[in-house]
């Protein structure tokens, strides 16, 4: 998991990375519950087949909102909060999936 401020010095964050980070690393910690309390009923390969859908998926629509609004995403408020969304919608897939698979 890795920051989303410009510097890894904590003074050159803003509040709002500094908020976004706590809320992606929750949202991760969280998503990795169900994986733990199903994996051992459901198997690894659904768990990574759901995943891998969730996560293609919202990886496309980011790149849609990105690749539709570009340079002047700035200006489209409710394009940007639903590309924030899919971001941490990706994460709970990953969490649940990938990222608790490993073991």
């Amino acid at each position: 998991m890795s920051h989303l401020g410009s510097s890894k010095h904590p003074s050159n964050f803003s509040q709002t990375s500094l908020l976004a980070t706590g809320v992606y690393g929750i949202v991760n910690c969280i998503s990795t519950i169900p994986a733990v309390l199903l994996i051992d009923r459901l198997g690894r390969r659904p768990l990574l087949m759901f995943g891998a859908a969730g996560t293609c998926i919202s990886l496309v629509i980011v790149g849609a909102i990105i690749g539709a609004y570009g340079d002047t995403l700035g200006n489209h408020k409710a394009a940007g909060w639903a590309g924030v969304a899919f971001i941490y919608i990706y994460d709970v897939n990953f969490s649940y999936s990938f990222g608790e698979s490993r073991s």
